[in-house]
């Protein structure tokens, strides 16, 4: 591996071991740096103690970054007091890998999960509520153009028999009285003059019950 690369690869695995809490797979190539390092006596005390709880325990299977971060820095120290080559991070952490901790689900807290399900509940009612108010909203627009129509038609009938009431009445008047006094002569004028005056008549009435009715 070039050089250049390798310190490109320690930089960026030394910039991620600034999280102390994560830890990583603890393989025989780590175990093996902590025998290398708990072999010299020069090895700091704390140091020490630390990697050695990684060894003496079989059921330990995870390291933390920090630790192995220290255990990098010794050995390289040991290293260039005895002018062996320099041991570079990711060559420590080959074969290793990060270690998740299973996801554990806590069980809710039951006057959250209370008030949640009484959100939703609300929150369906709402919708529904919309959806049915948009139903009944077209429903009422029919109903009214319905009740418009009908009315419509009733005052259309109402106008034509007034009409024809009227228009009936003149032509009642006008006939009866050329049946009447047709014997005397031209009696044109006075059938027009009493068809007016039942006509007159008529309408006058016809008109008070078309008020009433449409008031």
């Amino acid at each position: 591996m070039p050089p250049l690369f390798e310190k490109f690869m320690s930089r960026i695995i030394s910039d991620a071991m600034g999280l102390p809490e994560v830890d990583v797979v603890l393989t025989p190539t780590l175990l093996s740096y902590i025998n290398e390092a708990l072999s010299c006596g020069c090895l700091r005390d704390d140091v020490r103690k630390t990697i050695l709880e990684y060894k003496k325990s079989a059921d330990v299977k995870t390291i933390k970054i920090k630790d192995v971060k220290s255990l990098h820095k010794e050995i390289n120290d040991i290293r260039c007091s005895t002018d062996q080559p320099k041991v570079y991070l990711h060559e420590m952490l080959e074969g290793s890998d990060l270690h998740i901790p299973e996801f554990k689900c806590h069980a809710r807290n039951p006057i959250l999960e209370a008030r949640i399900q009484r959100l939703q509940a609300q929150q369906e009612n709402r919708e529904y509520n919309n959806m049915v108010r948009n139903v009944q909203s077209k429903t009422n627009d029919f109903v009214a153009v319905g009740n418009d129509y009908k009315e419509l038609n009733r005052q259309l009938i109402t106008i034509i028999n007034f009409v024809v009431t009227v228009g009936g009445s003149f032509a009642f008047g006008y006939k009866a009285t050329e049946y009447a006094f047709g014997s005397l002569g031209d009696t044109f004028l006075l059938q027009m003059v009493v068809g007016l005056i039942l006509a007159t008549v008529v309408f006058i009435a016809d008109m008070y019950f078309l008020i009433k009715s449409f008031s």
